[in-house]
């Protein structure tokens, strides 16, 4: 494991200078609109997001191809506790993967809502003050309608869409965190890549000066992202490479998390298919990853979005083998919640983020069914914890 060779994030000096840019009323509480570090506001205790419940989740399938009902039934079938929605800021008429329109019935069902906002405005450097007060005004209005139990800012802050330096986003997730936490909503940041998620414990080791650990887990870079690194990045050429990936930002944007306000530490991750590892190294990956998400961020880990990769082959014939070993692993880290990545077939036949879980009429998969038995088996339910629901 990575040693815990740095201080608490609450005694961290913060990396950034402090940027005004402005000041944002909501309410009768007044934020700055800078990242100047300083310590993360103490949030309201959101109450009943803080029970006990299912730490399965799911995001899809496809609204657009398999009803609401369907959904619902598919959701009590697979035991979930959670489901994940997306949504721009302000929010847009109905119209992806999940919507607005469905969480009444979430709430009806008794299954708690993970509300992944994103705002295009402030995905770039130079946003205006009004754009964050636009971008703060709009969520408290979701908010209150919808009532989520937890959000997530923004989605993937890693991804090519996102631009923004780690002072820019960290400045938007102390926003976002401080408005859902006067709703008493759990706050969660974007998450990032599985790459991305590599590339930051092979930067860690580099970090501890430990080269030969580096290298080790680099190996994994070079082979399933073979488009993104040169056959053989050793040495100052990893490091080198590292850089131009944008480790340094991401790093800066986990370590200040719990500045920020963040609750939980948001993992996304892909388990790669058999054969593309022994299933003791992609779990060695795992839990190298949550414990240096953990050590960094000072925060417990929620995982808002996972999947088993889907490079190649058949949703009909793929071994779910690797993606139960995952969900187990990741109970046994005490991440909560858990959140399947489940587009289902239908309008993306060649999906490439991950299996689908169940076909387009809304049919059981080998990987759904596999989940299927993995809650029947294992409830898992669990409280949450942190600086919310101390």
């Amino acid at each position: 494991m990575i040693p815990n060779r740095h201080p608490t994030a609450a005694a961290r000096p913060s990396p950034f200078r402090a940027a005004t840019l402005g000041r944002l009323v909501i309410g009768s509480a007044i934020l700055s609109l800078s990242w100047a570090g300083g310590a993360a506001p103490r949030p309201r205790p959101p109450g009943a997001a803080c029970a006990a419940a299912p730490i399965w989740g799911m995001v899809g399938p496809d609204r657009r191809t398999v009803p609401i009902a369907n959904r619902l039934v598919l959701y009590r079938q697979f035991r979930l506790g959670w489901v994940r929605v997306n949504t721009d800021l302000p929010p847009t008429p109905a119209q992806g993967l999940t919507s607005l329109d469905d969480i009444g019935d979430f709430h009806s069902a008794g299954l708690r809502v993970l509300l992944t906002v994103a705002d295009p405005a402030l995905e770039h450097d130079g946003a205006p003050p009004q754009a964050y007060q636009d971008f703060a005004a709009a969520l408290r209005a979701t908010l209150l309608q919808y009532r989520p139990a937890m959000i997530a800012v923004e989605n993937e802050a890693d991804g090519a869409s996102d631009t923004a330096s780690a002072g820019a986003y960290l400045g938007e997730l102390k926003i976002g965190c401080a408005v859902a936490h006067a709703a008493g909503v759990l706050c969660a940041d974007s998450g990032m890549t599985s790459k991305m998620m590599i590339a930051l414990l092979v930067h860690e080791y580099l970090l501890h000066g430990d080269a030969a650990k580096a290298d080790h887990y680099a190996h994994f870079l070079r082979l399933w992202y073979p488009m993104h690194f040169q056959a053989d990045p050793t040495g100052p050429d990893l490091e080198a490479l590292l850089q131009r990936a944008g480790v340094r930002r991401a790093r800066a944007i986990l370590a200040d998390l719990r500045r920020a306000g963040a609750d939980r530490a948001n993992l996304h991750w892909y388990v790669r298919p058999s054969g593309a590892a022994t299933p003791q190294d992609q779990a060695d990956l795992l839990r190298q990853i949550v414990q240096m998400m953990r050590t960094v961020s000072g925060l417990p880990v929620a995982a808002g979005e996972v999947g088993l990769d889907k490079p190649r082959g058949d949703d009909r014939t793929v071994d779910p083998v690797p993606f139960v070993a995952m969900m187990n692993q990741l109970a046994d880290l005490g991440v909560a919640p858990v959140i399947v990545w489940n587009p289902g077939t239908g309008r993306f036949p060649a999906n490439a983020n991950s299996r689908s879980l169940v076909d387009a009429a809304g049919n059981l998969l080998p990987v759904g069914s596999a989940l299927v038995a993995l809650t029947a088996a294992r409830p898992a339910v669990a409280a949450p914890h942190g600086p919310s629901c101390a």
